[in-house]
Formats: C-alpha cells, sequence, structure tokens
C-alpha cells in the first residue's frame, strides 16, 4: 500500500481556526484521538527504523520507506497490529533496538473524500500541524491523490507552510535546542 502525504505547520490561531472551518464545511469530522509513538532504532543509527504506535488501546507496528517529491512523501507502509506490546518490546530490545525518540499526537481526523484524510495534529513539543493523505493501491491513483493533496493545500493557503522533514527530525532539532539552553 503507497500512502500520499503532505504536512504543514498550522503557526497561527487564525490558520488553525480557518482549517478547521474548511474540514467541518468540506469534509465529515471522524474523531479526536491519541497517537503515542516509540521509534527504535540500533544504538548507533541516526534515524529510525519503525515505531510502535498504541491508539485507543491498540498497537500498530509501522514501517516506511519513504521517497519525498519536493513536499509531498510517497512512502510505502507495512504496518501490522500487535496483540501483546510487551513481548513485541521484549523481543525488539533483544534484536538490539533501542528507544530512538517518543512522539505523542493530539488528532482531530476528517474524511474529505472516500480515499483522503485530514488531521489536524497537535504536537505538545512543536505545535499544530495540518496532514492530508491518501491510501492508493495504484500508481494512477497515488498520481491523482497527489494532485488533489496538493490543491487542498493551495486552496487553504498553506503551500508556503509546507513542512517536509518527519517529525522525529524536527524533534530531535527541538531536543538540541533545549539542551543549548
Amino acid at each position: 500500500m503507497q500512502e500520499v502525504e503532505m504536512k504543514a505547520w498550522l503557526r497561527m490561531e487564525e490558520e488553525l481556526v480557518r482549517v478547521r472551518e474548511f474540514l467541518i464545511e468540506r469534509g465529515h469530522f471522524l474523531r479526536k484521538t491519541v497517537k503515542q509513538d516509540i521509534y527504535f532504532a540500533k544504538p548507533e543509527a541516526h534515524m529510525p527504523a519503525f515505531r510502535i504506535r498504541e491508539v485507543e488501546g491498540k498497537y500498530f507496528v509501522n514501517q516506511k520507506k519513504r521517497k519525498l517529491e519536493r513536499t509531498m512523501e510517497h512512502n510505502e507502509e507495512l504496518e501490522f497490529l500487535v496483540s501483546d506490546k510487551n513481548a513485541f518490546l521484549d523481543l525488539v530490545h533483544n534484536l538490539g533496538y533501542v528507544v530512538f525518540i517518543e512522539k505523542t499526537k493530539f488528532v482531530e481526523v476528517y474524511r474529505l473524500e472516500e480515499k483522503i484524510l485530514a488531521e489536524i495534529v497537535k504536537i505538545p513539543e512543536l505545535g499544530y500541524f495540518l496532514e492530508i493523505e491518501a491510501l492508493c493501491e495504484t500508481a494512477s491513483a497515488e498520481k491523482k491523490a497527489d494532485r488533489k493533496i496538493q490543491a487542498l493545500f493551495r486552496e487553504l493557503d498553506l503551500e508556503k507552510n509546507a513542512e517536509s522533514r518527519e517529525y522525529t527530525t524536527l524533534l530531535q532539532e527541538q531536543k538540541s535546542l533545549s539542551e543549548k539552553t
């Protein structure tokens, strides 16, 4: 499964309000949720290899092969449900992985179209973001989703706020800045 995704900062209160109003008007509110992620890497690695995410009492392992085209991510995703988090964490540690970084996302989820979801995301250490994503099964669906997502960001006048770095990178940069002060 291919994921096509773009995200942008919502740095000003007016942007957050405008985006929320747009999503309510054009989409369908699905839920508010919290996503708690633990990223793992080998001790010498500079980027995580995979994550485990807790959402509403369920645990999902996810690994992405990330391909960036401008500010749009085209990710090949591998994801599966884990029934026993503690056993999985024991396995991860036994294989030599360590915690790379942890992240909590407070999320409002909206459906814009059948295959397109939008999320207003708050990461306490970073602030607010808009993420729009689509899961695609074919290359033609991926191209179509890319065009639609870009058009939505243009319509919302958020192209200038687009962020191509991963959240883990942003959190590492924030952590480095905090350690220097």
